[in-house]
């Protein structure tokens, strides 16, 4: 049962009618009669907007005949949930004609929908814009514009189809842990490293498929490809080989070769943390046994106690070191302002007394002489990225693995095994790929050179991550891309038309 309440007052809509263009996609001056009312139908309080368009008398679609009459009225229903948690409906009045000449009926076109459909175009494209935003579910603008989910899947599904990117000179290949299958729990993305833009998104990065995949595009497009931005993954390097020219070259990203050497170097801290902390709580043990001794007063237990809380106290203090400055103080440059030898004293609680942080870092080496070495070759490693070309730096990469491997921690030497293994991918990522000018409001003029990384990715991976997370995961691959690409680029194209088909699995197939 529905019954219709009128509005008091329509003066409210007033302002609403002078953006009717925005609103209903027409202008207001199209349209002849429009009243807006409240109706409860199943209990739920719609908005009905009942319109009537001027008659252009339309010539007949049969025959082009210029004068059809009136042949009676017609009401579409259209659902246009644009309001914000409101549910809204348009009630058009179409006219229905008839032609006098070949005697045939058709009705006046209806400008809020597509190809017979029952939502509005405004509501198509407020749905695909919204879907745009890693954060929104299909759920959400779902409730927001008053559709069952399954139509805004659908709506997505015929609306945008995302296809490949052509290969750009610089790209960069890296893997997501986004999409969980049968195969895989990894995805695959690709980027153009200038524009910024998701060239495509693979099911997998194993070897057999990647090589498949670059193998069907055009060699003369993989042949433009002049660098590939990687991880230390070695199926990139050798897909890269096999698939492209070999002018093509292979580049490690800096934030991979310096995020390996940290935790090589975390493993040197955490080793050294671990090893005092077991000995605090030894050195606990023994210092509580011994005041549970009877004969505690004793010269003999006395002069033990002195001991084991001497050995007490150097424990705690290489543990508070290296638990609370060590983590971060490695990686600092050795001259940076923090560690500035005349710096204002504080109190520390811990050795009650004033100190900066120059006289902790002192400490801090002395009790793990092994950090010290970390943190020089830290600022070594950072030094090499000062040159700007392979055949600059590979003297000073070459002195810099040698001290990697003459080094006393076992970790840093693994680290100049790894360096030693991608020496030329790793030299590769000195080259500069863009210069930039930038003229400063005093009229100087800064020159920045940008080298080929993967850091643009990264930022790409993380959209992906909410992406996946808001949804709580996807079965569904190539709806899974077709959405991460719609969010990754910078201006996804969408059809008005609804002219691709569904992205749903076949039930045959899921039983599969």
């Amino acid at each position: 049962m529905t019954e219709r309440i009128p509005f008091s007052s329509n003066t409210e809509f007033e302002s609403f009618l002078e953006s009717m263009d925005a609103f209903f996609g027409i202008p207001k001056c199209e349209i002849e009669y429009f009243h807006i009312s409240n109706t409860l139908c199943d209990g739920k309080d719609i908005t009905v907007f009942d319109l009537l368009l001027y008659d252009h008398h339309p010539p007949c679609p049969h025959c082009q005949c210029i004068n059809p009459s009136i042949h009676g009225y017609r009401t579409s229903r259209v659902n246009h949930s644009i309001l914000a948690g409101r549910n809204a409906e348009i009630y058009f009045k179409r006219r229905r004609y008839l032609c006098p000449k070949c005697g045939k009926t058709f009705s006046e076109d209806n400008p809020f929908v597509i190809r017979k459909g029952k939502i509005s175009l405004e509501t198509v494209v407020n749905i695909l814009d919204d879907l745009k935003k890693p954060e929104v579910t299909y759920t959400s603008v779902a409730r927001r514009y008053k559709v069952s989910p399954s139509t805004v899947v659908q709506i997505f599904d015929t609306h945008v189809d995302m296809q490949r990117l052509t290969l750009s000179e610089y790209i960069c290949i890296d893997e997501n842990y986004a999409f969980k299958d049968d195969r895989s729990s990894y995805i695959c993305v690709l980027l153009d490293f200038k524009s910024q833009e998701a060239i495509d998104i693979l099911p997998n990065r194993y070897k057999s498929d990647l090589i498949r995949y670059f193998k069907s595009i055009p060699m003369k497009e993989r042949e433009g490809v002049k660098a590939v931005s990687m991880d230390m993954y070695p199926i990139y390097r050798d897909v890269v080989r096999e698939c492209f020219s070999p002018k093509t070259l292979c580049v490690i990203d800096r934030f991979h070769l310096i995020k390996e050497f940290t935790t090589q170097v975390d493993r040197v801290r955490i080793s050294a943390q671990r090893k005092a902390q077991r000995e605090r709580s030894q050195y606990q043990d023994k210092v509580k046994e011994l005041k549970d001794r009877p004969d505690f007063q004793s010269q003999a237990v006395q002069e033990e106690y002195r001991k084991i809380s001497a050995k007490l106290n150097d424990a705690s203090d290489r543990y508070y070191l290296l638990k609370k400055f060590a983590s971060w103080m490695i990686y600092k440059q050795f001259d940076d302002p923090v560690f500035e030898i005349n710096a204002l004293r504080k109190y520390n609680s811990h050795f009650q007394r004033h100190l900066n942080m120059y006289e902790i870092r002192g400490m801090l080496f002395k009790v793990e002489p092994l950090l010290e070495e970390a943190s020089q070759f830290r600022g070594l490693l950072t030094e090499l990225y000062t040159y700007t070309s392979p055949s600059e730096g590979s003297e000073f990469f070459d002195s810099l693995l040698s001290l990697f491997k003459e080094s006393k921690a076992a970790p840093i030497r693994h680290f100049g095994g790894t360096m030693r293994r991608w020496r030329t991918e790793i030299l590769n990522s000195l080259i500069v790929v863009e210069r930039f000018y930038e003229v400063q409001p005093d009229g100087d003029v800064n020159i920045r050179d940008r080298r080929l990384h993967n850091g643009v990715i990264e930022r790409k991976n993380k959209q992906i991550k909410i992406l996946k997370n808001v949804a709580n995961g996807y079965t569904n691959f190539p709806r899974f891309r077709c959405r991460a690409l719609y969010v990754l680029r910078n201006d996804p194209a969408y059809s008005l038309d609804p002219v691709y088909l569904t992205k749903a699995i076949p039930k045959e197939q899921k039983n599969d």
